[in-house]
């Protein structure tokens, strides 16, 4: 299932335009479907982004402000969003890739979920059937307890985890992606076995707030903006977060999990790719657009007003992260037997 959010503003034929209509027959039949996209006109048509998820979560937020961004700024005259229901993004990546192949007017928002969610599914369908483009943006974790647990510090909670093993109940995001990551790292960190964790996963998003409330879940984790009123108006404590410095979680400066002793250090990063099968002009052409459009005035400020912070990579350095963050997980996973 899907649904899509077009932004567009009138456009006429430029003279290249009009050269490669009157040029059309002599191409092959995908390339006069998809155009090279190469060259100053690019995108000369509707630039189409998946956010493989429900509306809502940070992928949609940030295929959004990509395509307002870029709209606003006249980077592109038209650019649609459009969302694929999925367990970690897993099938709206299998979608991307059988459908997308060798166009580059299609693009894709992922990350460390999608990343992680490959590995945990087994999917036969990974990061090696994409392009990547860029990373964009990083949000810490935040671990949250109820202001009624007996957990009153991140040392009692992994206390705890040791004492109490496989009943304490762990909630987040999709199983398999990152605040699973971050309580298995966690269970490792205190000397726990992580195969005794009990995690349970929500693809779509705030489940872990009222199940949190409702005395479900032990300890919930996400990023801090998912939790900010809660942690303010007192009904979560926030114990820790994964990132390299302090943050307010909304009550107060809350310290790193580093800070507190214990090396875990998880960033739940996101990025862009594009299709297999384009070639390297039309790659340049992407990244182009999409350096361009974080450039701007519009996407900076969405990045202020959600709390994300700006890590842009592209060409080889996206490339090696990519693969150091698949290699990381990948022993994670094989280190606790999934």
């Amino acid at each position: 299932m899907s649904n899509s959010t077009k932004a567009s503003t009138p456009k006429g034929f430029s003279r290249r335009s009009v050269l490669t209509l009157a040029g059309a027959s002599l191409l092959p039949l995908g390339a006069a479907a998809c155009g090279t996209g190469a060259g100053d006109d690019y995108p000369s048509k509707t630039v189409r982004i998946m956010a493989p998820a429900n509306k809502g979560g940070g992928w949609d937020l940030t295929a959004r402000a990509l395509q307002e961004a870029m709209t606003k700024a006249k980077i592109a005259d038209d650019a649609e969003v459009y969302n694929v229901k999925s367990v970690a993004g897993t099938a709206g990546l299998k979608q991307f890739v059988k459908k997308a192949h060798g166009n580059p007017y299609e693009l894709m928002v992922m990350g460390l979920v999608m990343v992680a969610g490959i590995i945990d599914q087994q999917s036969s369908t990974g990061m090696s059937h994409v392009t990547p483009i860029a990373t964009l943006t990083y949000e810490q974790e935040v671990i949250c307890v109820h202001k009624d647990s007996p957990y009153k510090t991140i040392d009692e909670l992994m206390e705890g985890l040791k004492s109490e093993k496989s009943k304490l109940i762990w909630g987040g995001g999709s199983k398999g992606g990152t605040d699973e990551v971050v309580a298995l790292l966690l269970a490792q960190a205190a000397g726990a076995d992580p195969k005794d964790v009990k995690y349970i996963g929500d693809s779509g998003g705030g489940d872990s707030i009222k199940d949190l409330m409702n005395g479900d879940l032990d300890v919930a984790i996400s990023g801090p903006s998912e939790y900010t009123e809660q942690i303010k108006n007192g009904d979560f404590r926030a114990l820790a977060v994964t990132g390299t410095e302090a943050i307010d979680t909304g009550a107060g400066e809350t310290k790193t999990l580093t800070d507190l002793g214990y090396k875990v250090e998880v960033l739940n990063w996101r990025g862009i790719v594009a299709p297999k099968g384009i070639n390297d002009d039309q790659k340049k052409d992407i990244t182009k657009l999409i350096t361009d459009t974080v450039g701007t005035k519009e996407w900076k400020a969405k990045v202020d007003k959600e709390g994300w912070t700006p890590m842009v990579k592209t060409g080889e350095k996206c490339d090696t992260y990519f693969d150091d963050e698949n290699a990381r997980v990948t022993k994670i996973f094989d280190e606790v037997g999934r």
